[in-house]
């Protein structure tokens, strides 16, 4: 479970811990917590400790777990009772508001009929996403005198440090007067006195910071706040953002809705105020995807959000600036063995990104187009024309250039037919932009190139039939068929996308009865996803409305991964149901 705001994301594991912390900064997008599949504990995470026995909430036979995401609140709250030894802990967990710390308010439950003393333990295994040559370490700071406990907590008691980042730890209960907290090596001790069926609450902030003093700094504004200030300030921002979102909610039942409000609200976060972050599946390291950011702005444009789509744009051109121009990698479709680069920005500081391909390039300059057509009046879009689509324009002439002149039928990076079609959408599209702008040189310059790729697209594109084929073929259709119907290529009411509609359904049916027998064959859920997507939104605009409920109903109830995944969801949802 993903939460965040403008400065930090935060990833909770199904036991109410943290699995990952990655600073929103899109020269420096990378754990800063690192984690293990195969190990064998959450690096950060809850335990209790009652009549000399220590219980994690990792033991699932004893714990019982229900976790949910409150919205439109965006925050985690995680409900564990352990019945053996009488306990029940709630865990309430947000992204601070405009900082870059993470709170967690624990509430400790003691459900038998007798006062005990209840220990709350915090296991901080931290370990810094970095060459193993840096040096980390863990310092346990002295408390500092203060009139009381709660005052002394203040001040960080643990600090874990790196070369290039820092995570502030401080830990504070109920009442002062009755609780102890032991910072060790790598764990924090919270002793309360408990009466019969009553409970207390003990609060930790996490902060982040790319130095210690920094950290510091931003650990002890958040912490004199307090955990109730930043829970109803993220609350309220959720829920004024919310308010006309709903007004889209006519016509959902109530499971759509819920769908809908949890989908937009980790888009948004996921995406402003500098694109999205993934992590790379083969490394493991965060990196600023192009892709997923090009896919998140869609429905965010169309939910209004105008200036902050702007400033997304506004970070890309200075990406595109500290890379020295935009380099276009020619293979087309970003997969799962696609190396990233690495780029060192300085001796400590490393940068990962996405090779960055001619589709979606295209597929940002259309975007950039509908933005250029809704910006209101005034925020002129004139400062992006020249930082982001001149530079972007001139990339994807280049690249095609360069195409042409080594065209070959021996080569194996041969844009396809779908990237074709986005480039030409691409080039049309930014005719337009500058035609507005009154550019008449790039106009000419940019319709020319768009004339140029036209040529090499055959218009009358004839249905596939896809009885009989295996998967890979079926998803490569699909998205031709997407980009023919998003970019307006061919009239919607061409015969081409029935007879291609029918034959992309039945081949799902024939796929999904191999799956039944043999599930070790079928793709993960996000790329069956995004085909059923595409299906809803043509069958949306035919107003065929069983095919549209069925595709709908098999898109719900698949499992996605990503931003980009809820994206597309997300866009989906609101060409069919809003």
């Amino acid at each position: 479970m993903l939460l965040s705001n403008s400065q930090l994301a935060v990833k909770f594991d199904s036991r109410g811990g943290i699995e990952a912390l990655h600073l929103m900064d899109p020269r420096t997008y990378r754990g800063l917590i690192d984690w293990k599949d195969e190990a064998p504990v959450s690096p950060l995470a809850f335990g209790v400790r009652i009549d000399g026995a220590l219980s994690w909430l990792d033991d699932t036979e004893n714990w019982k777990l229900q976790q949910t995401v409150q919205y439109p609140l965006a925050a985690l709250r995680l409900i564990a009772t352990n019945k053996k030894i009488g306990i029940s802990l709630e865990v309430h967990g947000t992204v601070a508001h405009q900082a870059a710390a993470v709170w967690q308010r624990v509430q400790v439950v003691n459900r038998w009929d007798r006062p005990r003393r209840v220990q709350l333990v915090l296991r901080r295994h931290i370990s810094f996403r970095q060459p193993q040559a840096y040096v980390q370490e863990e310092i346990i700071l002295p408390r500092t005198k203060a009139k009381s406990e709660r005052a002394a907590s203040a001040f960080p008691l643990a600090l874990h440090l790196s070369s290039h980042a820092a995570i502030a730890v401080s830990v504070a209960a109920t009442d002062s007067a009755q609780h102890r907290v032991k910072h060790k090596q790598q764990a924090s001790y919270i002793s309360l006195d408990i009466p019969a069926h009553s409970s207390k609450h003990v609060d930790v902030l996490f902060s982040v910071g790319t130095t210690g003093s920094n950290t510091l700094k931003i650990h002890n504004r958040v912490w004199k706040q307090g955990f109730a200030h930043h829970y109803q300030a993220v609350g309220q921002a959720w829920s004024e953002w919310s308010v006309p979102v709903a007004r889209l909610f006519r016509g959902m039942t109530p499971p759509l809705r819920r769908i809908f409000l949890a989908n937009a609200i980790a888009v948004r976060s996921h995406c402003f105020p500098v694109g999205v972050a993934e992590q790379h599946p083969a490394t493991g390291d965060y990196y600023y995807s192009m892709r997923a950011t090009a896919f998140a702005l869609w429905p965010l444009l169309r939910l209004g959000h105008y200036a902050e789509v702007a400033d997304v744009f506004t970070q890309i051109a200075a990406t595109f600036t500290m890379r020295g121009g935009v380099s276009i990698q020619t293979s087309d479709l970003f997969t799962d063995s696609t190396p990233l680069v690495k780029q060192s920005t300085s001796r400590k500081n490393h940068t990962y990104h996405e090779p960055l391909q001619p589709d979606v390039l295209a597929n940002l300059i259309f975007l950039f187009a509908q933005l250029s057509r809704q910006m209101p009046a005034k925020r002129s879009i004139r400062p992006l024309y020249k930082k982001f689509l001149q530079p972007a324009m001139r990339s994807l002439g280049e690249y095609y250039e360069q195409f042409m002149i080594d065209d070959s039928s021996e080569r194996s990076d041969v844009p396809s037919l779908y990237t074709h079609v986005v480039l030409y959408a691409a080039c049309r599209a930014a005719s337009g932009v500058a035609e507005q702008q009154k550019q008449r040189e790039d106009t000419v310059a940019w319709e020319a190139l768009a004339d140029d790729i036209a040529a090499t697209l055959e218009m009358d594109h004839q249905p596939v039939a896809l009885a009989g084929c295996g998967f890979e073929a079926v998803y490569e259709q699909s998205l031709i068929f997407y980009a023919l119907f998003t970019y307006g290529m061919l009239p919607s009411e061409d015969a081409y996308f029935k007879q291609q509609a029918t034959h992309i359904g039945d081949a799902l049916d024939e796929l999904y009865q191999q799956w039944r027998n043999h599930p070790e064959g079928r793709p993960v859920d996000s790329r069956v996803a995004l085909i059923h997507a595409w299906l809803a939104q043509y069958y949306a605009e035919q107003s065929d409305r069983a095919l549209l409920t069925w595709h709908l109903q098999r898109l719900v109830r698949l499992q996605l991964e990503t931003t980009w995944q809820r994206a597309e969801l997300l866009s989906t949802l609101l060409d069919t149901v809003v």
